[in-house]
């Protein structure tokens, strides 16, 4: 189970700045439609 949960958090930590990209893509998209 930590083997698991230290992954998982590897996994989190790599893809939070595409999310944030990701995120501000989606604003912008609202904005424009």
């Amino acid at each position: 189970m930590k083997a698991g949960n230290s992954l998982n958090r590897d996994i989190h930590a790599h893809h939070k700045p595409m999310d944030d990209l990701e995120r501000k893509k989606q604003l912008k998209e609202l904005k424009i439609k």
